[in-house]
């Protein structure tokens, strides 16, 4: 996809989203970096055109190690001159490839983070040995053989083989054959030492195909979706509390509303005197008239909003101190929930959001 329509579709998006269009404008609560992100990752899972055009573009290299005899895998290997037995891409970006597999190549071949992902999670397994190249595709601690033992590679004869061209079966058992141009001197023979062991460790199976796992997912198959993850940290981050924002308790409008009201982006006057309206003269809250209002306040602090906690928690049979900060009492609240009965859970947290939801349509009946 070009950067020009993904930024194109982009801007489609945020104008649906904030409900803007020619003629009219309006506040943007939450920057769109964070609708983007995932839930898990506290955003709203819109994701970004371009990241997911990259994930699309890396599901084709691992369908090229996943697929042998697919058409369209034989027609690029005939056209470009390559094995279609090879497990990894391999191509280097030219003026000659076509616009797809110059944007491909670039992708695998250029230093960035994505292409870190692509060859971390790309990993080969290995069977019979007749798919897997040998100082390519095997790694040493995470770097190719070649790397991890420079000599050796220099002084073999055969440096782009399969892995069955270097040993032979004797009976059910793998010898390794590694031919080499001279007889070792001196340190070589260490990086020799070193390089026998890493091949004792290497398990060739007679019976089994080679193929290639994603390392990324527990059932080891590419998914677009858990390569976004990895682009975005997920698999690295902290699990945040818009993981229990999004349980299909309540309809989705509220649960959209818990979520801005967990990030103070609730329009209430205290945010709306920030984004420059003159708002001196009536800043009170229109529920208890005592205090400005801001959102702490407005949903817990207020005398009419404790008032509707206390009466929740005495369904349940639970005290409770009050507190000062709404994230704070969501915390508190998602600990108090009950563990061992879904539909207890359900129902817990259906409280607070009802609460919530409760205290900001009385709050717009006594303004509108």
């Amino acid at each position: 996809m070009l950067v020009g329509v993904a930024k194109r579709i982009e801007k489609l998006q945020r104008l649906f989203f904030w409900g803007e269009g020619a003629s009219k404008k309006k506040l943007h609560m939450v920057d769109w970096n964070t609708i983007c992100k995932s839930k898990a990752n506290d955003g709203l899972g819109v994701g970004h055109m371009l990241v997911k055009n990259i994930g699309l573009l890396a599901k084709w290299c691992w369908r090229y190690g996943s697929e042998v005899n697919s058409l369209w895998k034989r027609v690029l290997c005939a056209k470009y001159g390559s094995d279609t037995k090879d497990l990894r891409w391999k191509w280097g970006s030219s003026t000659k490839g076509s616009f797809f597999i110059n944007t491909i190549s670039r992708l695998v071949n250029e230093d960035s983070q994505a292409a870190g992902i692509i060859k971390d999670g790309i990993q080969v397994v290995i069977g019979r040995g007749d798919r897997v190249c040998f100082w390519e595709d095997i790694k040493w601690d995470s770097i190719p053989l070649r790397i991890a033992f420079p000599r050796i590679f220099a002084l073999s004869t055969t440096k782009y083989g399969r892995l069955l061209e270097f040993g032979l079966w004797q009976g059910s058992n793998w010898v390794w054959e590694v031919p080499l141009r001279r007889v070792l001197i001196g340190w070589e023979k260490e990086q020799w030492n070193c390089f026998n062991f890493a091949q004792s460790c290497i398990k060739v199976r007679k019976m089994f195909s080679d193929k290639v796992a994603w390392s990324f997912c527990p059932h080891g198959l590419f998914s677009v979706q858990s390569f976004h993850k990895c682009l975005e940290g997920d698999m690295r981050g902290n699990r945040l509390k818009s993981l229990q924002i999004w349980n299909n308790y309540c309809p989705p409008k509220v649960e959209i509303f818990v979520w801005n009201l967990l990030k103070e982006r609730v329009l209430v006057k205290d945010v709306l005197s920030h984004f420059g309206m003159d708002l001196s003269s009536n800043m009170s809250c229109p529920l208890c008239g005592k205090c400005i209002e801001t959102v702490d306040h407005l949903f817990l602090q207020c005398n009419w909003s404790w008032n509707l906690w206390l009466e929740g928690l005495s369904w349940w049979e639970v005290s409770c101190a009050s507190n000062d900060k709404l994230i704070q009492w969501w915390e508190g609240w998602r600990g108090l929930c009950p563990k061992s009965k879904s539909k207890s859970m359900r129902a817990w947290y259906s409280v607070f959001y009802a609460i919530v939801w409760t205290v900001w349509e009385s709050r717009n009946t006594h303004l509108f």
